[in-house]
């Protein structure tokens, strides 16, 4: 589901989130459950949700024309893409009728221009143009109703100027110092018996990026209120800068190769990745980008309790404070975000009736605090963070095999079309080294004892230099890899013994590069 977001004159964003919280209420059964799956299960063939299907389809899906209930972020901004620091950003419940429900594709085709964003006004019918717009334009189900109350033309002209909102806003956020690293995802086509028959690599589209710069900036307004309401009861969401030993690897490659990547703040990476971008080839950039992910942390969820402000950052998105409040339909960590956010607006609406002439100062260390840490014991509390932390590392490892299997499944049903694919090397040793595939985006390693065109006596590894020089089997013919070395492998489906895996060995077709 396209998340609903509203514009009105290109100023006031709304994002208006399904008030789960509402239907899913402490202590029931239901949010047993739902704290104890934390979050939606994503594999390939199949979502496994954290909630029933009548709350994930229906009651908590923002479908249009109907009313809905919502818990909603709303912000006033200028065409540049900063928030109007004039007025105050409102949260809230809400009821909203949404007037379509959009996907990506179609939102991006508005913001191409392909979907009129005037009137037609050689007609009565102002939306006569769109009328005639072929399917895979726009759907006809993902059109406004009739009696909605918004035209579909109208609809057209909001996005594109939440797009022209939202793409100054990334750049900026990007300029100040926020690390964007995008791993190419794989995406499945199945038949109708549930095999895969094509394979693409998902596409990052702007419409991708308009949603994210209105997710991202809600989640940080909402843990901005977190932490001035409720205080040491905040559940926010940290990112560790990332393992230094790695880092440091990453700057000797980098010199090696002629680049020079400064490591000192996720800002001076992200400028360091750009400079490589303009003067390396695409695959440079996507092996070195690789390699910078490797010694990246997870993110994680935490309550504030004791813990020091300078340990909430935020280290990927360059922010002192972040968290989930988006997608309580999948996260339990929203769920509880958005039940802290109802408890500090009530704590604040009692300070504002206590000092109705702004005397005095809501302490997040007050009696209102001490009161809701007695509901909500923080041992309790950072128990419910773990199992998130927990469950969302645990659903992301079965996506990543989800997508492996079915990889595996797909390889061996056509094997012909991959008996050579291309490969850059991205890690070098004694008895094996490491290739990033370009075209699955898969990061392997070939063990010489493991492959039958590498003669492993007759290779010899050069630890000063980091060369590894291969000697082949049958013919004799050497090669010499190291970082960046570009290769050909056949990338292949081994389903015996189970499990079935992907494996990568040398093809003999790169010795004659």
């Amino acid at each position: 589901m396209f998340p609903h977001i509203s514009c009105h004159a290109m100023s006031q964003v709304g994002v208006h989130i399904a008030d789960v919280s509402y239907f899913v209420r402490e202590g029931t059964p239901l949010d047993v459950e739902a704290e104890h799956r934390a979050t939606s299960v994503y594999l390939v063939q199949k979502v496994i949700p954290m909630l029933p299907p009548l709350l994930c389809e229906q009651l908590c899906s923002l479908n249009p024309n109907v009313d809905r209930l919502a818990f909603s972020c709303i912000f006033r901004m200028t065409a540049d893409g900063c928030l109007c620091p004039k007025h105050e950003t409102f949260y809230g419940k809400t009821v909203i009728r949404s007037c379509a429900k959009l996907d990506y594709g179609t939102a991006q085709r508005m913001v191409d221009g392909a979907v009129p964003t005037c009137p037609h006004t050689a007609s009565s019918n102002e939306d006569a143009h769109i009328d005639l717009l072929p399917e895979e334009v726009w759907e006809a189900r993902r059109r406004p109703p009739l009696g909605c109350g918004q035209k579909a033309w109208e609809i057209a002209r909001d996005v594109q100027l939440l797009h022209k909102v939202a793409m100054p806003r990334r750049a900026q956020r990007l300029a100040y110092g926020a690390l964007q690293l995008n791993n190419p995802k794989l995406t499945f086509r199945l038949d109708g018996d549930g095999n895969p028959c094509s394979m693409s690599t998902y596409e990052i589209k702007e419409s991708n990026q308009l949603i994210e710069e209105y997710m991202l900036l809600a989640n940080y307004l909402v843990a901005e209120k977190l932490v001035e309401t409720v205080g040491r009861c905040g559940f926010l969401r940290m990112h560790a800068p990332p393992d230094s030993s790695g880092l440091e690897s990453l700057v000797a490659l980098g010199s090696k190769l002629g680049h020079h990547v400064d490591i000192t703040s996720a800002h001076t990476l992200q400028h360091s990745l750009k400079e490589i971008a303009a003067t390396a080839s695409p695959v440079v950039t996507r092996a070195i980008t690789a390699l910078m992910m490797l010694p990246m942390n997870s993110a994680e969820y935490f309550v504030i309790d004791k813990l020091p402000s300078d340990a909430w950052r935020h280290y990927a998105l360059a922010i002192p404070y972040y968290t989930h409040f988006t997608s309580p339909i999948r996260r339990y960590a929203d769920v509880m975000v958005h039940r802290f956010l109802l408890e500090g607006l009530k704590l604040e609406k009692q300070q504002q009736h206590a000092h109705p002439k702004g005397q005095g100062q809501h302490d997040p260390n007050g009696g209102g605090i001490r009161q809701l840490s007695r509901r909500y014991p923080f041992a309790r509390l950072h128990a419910i963070a773990e199992q998130c932390n927990m469950r969302k590392s645990s659903a992301h490892a079965a996506q990543i095999r989800s997508d492996e299997v079915y990889l595996g499944v797909y390889l061996a049903r056509y094997p012909a079309l991959h008996n050579q694919a291309e490969a850059v090397v991205i890690g070098v040793g004694e008895k094996s080294f490491s290739v990033l595939v370009l075209e699955f985006s898969l990061q392997m390693r070939i063990f010489l004892d493991k492959t039958d065109v590498i003669s492993q006596p007759d290779s010899v590894y050069a630890a000063d230099t980091q060369v590894l020089t291969l000697r082949h089997k049958v013919t004799g013919k050497e090669l010499a890899v190291t970082y960046m070395t570009r290769v050909l492998v056949r990338v292949y489906a081994r389903a015996t013994p189970p499990p079935i895996t992907v494996q990568v060995e040398l093809s003999p077709a790169t010795f004659d590069l």
